[in-house]
Order: C-alpha cells, then sequence, then structure tokens
C-alpha cells in the first residue's frame, strides 16, 4: 500500500525556522493546556472551553525535534524501533491515512534509515512507555487516544489526527502558525550549525536525493565567503606558530625572504 506524499518541502528561509523559545513555548503548551476565561463565579465565560493537557502530543513534538520524523514517521513509530542502549531510532514504516494500519517503508529508499539520537530523546520515550506501557512491541509508542470512528479499533495516529492537535494548541495559545514539519526543519537547522554535512543530513533527514536536501537547506550552511575566510584565518594561525608569533603578522614580517613560498 502506497502513502500519498505530502507536499513538496521548499526552500526555508532563515525567518521561516522556528526559534529555541518557540519551540519551547509549543512544546510547554501543549503539554500543559489552557483553561478557558473564568467569569466572576469560576464558570466559564460562554463559547468558550478549555484547551486539554495533551502530554502525548508535547512527547511527541520532543522526539521530532530530536529526530526530525516526519510527521507519518513520528505517527507510526514502533517500540521495537527504539533501541536505549544505541540510543537510535529506525524508520521503518508510516501509518496509512485514517490511521487505518501500519506499513513499512520501502528499504530501497533513503526513507529507511537508522537516526542516532540524543540521550534525552530516549528518556522521553521512556517516560511516556513508563506511564502507558506497551506490551507489544510491534505496537506504536504514541497510540491514538481520540475518538473518531472512522477506523474501527484504531490505535495509530496519522497526518490528519495530529495535524488537529497542533492547530487547535496554535489558536488557543495565539502561537505563530506553524506545522509538525517546522520541527522537523528545526531539527535540519540543527544538525547544520553543529557543522553536519549536506550528506549527514540528507541520511537523517530522509530525502532521497541530495538534491532534494540542498534545495530545503542549502542557504543555511555558512557561505562559501565565510568559508575561505576561515580557511585564510587558519593558515595565517599556522604560519604565526611556525615563526613563534603572538601578534598579527605584519609587513614588516619577512615572508618574502629566502624562506618565502612565493612563486618566483
Amino acid at each position: 500500500m502506497k502513502i500519498p506524499k505530502a507536499a513538496p518541502e521548499r526552500a526555508v528561509s532563515r525567518q521561516d525556522l522556528l526559534t529555541v523559545a518557540e519551540v519551547a513555548t509549543l512544546i510547554t503548551a501543549t503539554r500543559d493546556g489552557k483553561p478557558a476565561p473564568r467569569q466572576k463565579n469560576g464558570r466559564r465565560q460562554p463559547h468558550t472551553k478549555d484547551t486539554p493537557k495533551r502530554p502525548e502530543a508535547a512527547r511527541m513534538m520532543q522526539v521530532v525535534v530530536g529526530a526530525g520524523l516526519r510527521i507519518s514517521e513520528i505517527a507510526g513509530l514502533r517500540v521495537q524501533d527504539v533501541d536505549t542502549l544505541r540510543r537510535t531510532i529506525t524508520v521503518n514504516g508510516q501509518v496509512a491515512p485514517g490511521g487505518a494500519r501500519w506499513v513499512p517503508v520501502p528499504k530501497t529508499e533513503k526513507s529507511h534509515r537508522t537516526i542516532p539520537v540524543a540521550e534525552e530523546t530516549i528518556l522521553v520515550i521512556a517516560e511516556q512507555l513508563r506511564e502507558h506501557p506497551q506490551l507489544d512491541r510491534s505496537g506504536p509508542v504514541f497510540p491514538y487516544r481520540g475518538t473518531s470512528r472512522s477506523v474501527k479499533d484504531r490505535v495509530w495516529h496519522d497526518r490528519a489526527s495530529l495535524g488537529s492537535v497542533m492547530r487547535a494548541v496554535i489558536a488557543a495559545h495565539g502561537l505563530r502558525e506553524v506545522g509538525w514539519h517546522d520541527l522537523r526543519h528545526f531539527y535540519a537547522s540543527a544538525l547544520i550549525a553543529a557543522g553536519s554535512p549536506a550528506s549527514e543530513v540528507q541520511a537523517a533527514m530522509g530525502h532521497a536525493k541530495a538534491s532534494t536536501t540542498l534545495d530545503i537547506y542549502t542557504h543555511l550552511w555558512p557561505k562559501a565567503d565565510a568559508r575561505i575566510r576561515d580557511a585564510a584565518a587558519g593558515v595565517l594561525d599556522l604560519v604565526r606558530a611556525e615563526k613563534g608569533q603572538n601578534g598579527e603578522i605584519t609587513a614588516s614580517d619577512d615572508l618574502t625572504g629566502d624562506d618565502s613560498c612565493a612563486v618566483q
């Protein structure tokens, strides 16, 4: 069974990227919910309702931030896909529309991948399984607990159910309009900021082609001018070390004498 593809990801500008503060606010708002405005007698104001606490959805957001999973991949994350000892998450499948069933990703594509994750991401998953034990290792880490009856005995989230959670939280708290894919972009930008080359980002994100990674994120890597300046600065540091100098190299430095490397 094929999963309909999401809309192609467009190039992400620096202005579009979520900040650390925005990510923290979104996760906290999802976890804690928001009570509706109250009247003096303590009752809710007319035509308002409480925004429920969603600790599981908040944990899902944390895992996406820590592993860069697509929305269908976090929905389809199974207990057996998490290796707590090696601290890895293996993307083996995703969820069909409607949460009907889990389906494997084609192993010939880059979508099938093993992602190294931080200890904090493993602890988030451990907390989820501690509160909601899943005896079936082929079952979801984050099972669907809604009331939709579109699928009998539904146990999987899907793009629609998770999208509705995100929209509800944003509307209730007046946050910037973002989606689950923005958390994925945040993860990619963190990899790039940490110095990961395009090939590593491609592998972690599960892009089929390197060109896809570059089309979306190329402007987030340091510009060529900056790399050249940094490299040149490194060369001068080597020269200073060789000459035993601590200060800057000046015109008075003997760089054109017999030991010069200039082309004659």
